[in-house]
């Protein structure tokens, strides 16, 4: 039995020992935030740190996070939804060696080259519908347009009901909004992207 107890214990302490540790933190309306070390126990798991950007005419509302993750389809790069007054930016960084996901969380400026596609615009606070629809030029990697109807809330704001057109980067729809780290979407009733409009 001490011999059955000593190898379970043995094999509990390599396990342990293999496990990925990544910095874990979340801090809404805050350009960074510091978190303990926990264990990655996600197959294929790594770790991230991020940062999302909620701008609302203007106002940059932050949120800062560092977590462990398996989902590498936003790791390296800035995903971008525009609107006229709304922008939304997310930023993921990731890595697979202990704690890597330390040091600072920066956004990198957005891209604001035209790349020669245009899209519907239209943002309405506190109604299902966008009726007030003019046009936006995108930018960087904004390769799609994004249609979307629901209630949302920004980050620790009361939830409201949102419709609005934009400029989106391709695979958004795919993924969703639930990954989001401040920005919460409680009801979905379209989201939808189609290839934007060649302009040349």
């Amino acid at each position: 039995m001490k011999v059955l107890l000593g190898l379970i214990s043995f094999t509990i302490a390599v396990i342990a020992g293999e496990a990925l540790m990544c910095k874990q933190c979340l801090d809404k309306r805050a350009d960074d935030c510091q978190g303990e070390s926990v264990i990655c126990d996600l197959p294929g798991g790594m770790c991230a740190k991020g940062i999302e950007h909620n701008i609302l005419n203007g106002d940059v509302v932050p949120t800062a996070f560092r977590a462990c993750t398996n989902d590498t389809r936003l790791c390296g790069g800035q995903v971008s939804l525009s609107t006229a007054p709304f922008q939304l930016l997310l930023y993921t960084e990731c890595c697979q060696e202990d704690d890597c996901n330390c040091g600072e969380i920066i956004m990198p400026p957005k891209n604001t080259t035209k790349n020669g596609v245009v899209c519907r615009s239209c943002f309405t606070e506190g109604d299902y519908s966008c009726t007030d629809v003019s046009t936006i030029e995108c930018t960087g990697n904004e390769a799609e347009c994004i249609e979307f109807s629901g209630q949302a809330a920004r980050p620790e704001e009361e939830t409201m009901i949102y419709s609005y057109y934009g400029c989106v980067t391709k695979g958004v729809c795919q993924i969703g909004f639930g990954g989001l780290p401040g920005s919460v979407v409680y009801e979905q009733r379209v989201l939808e992207c189609t290839p934007s409009i060649e302009t040349n």
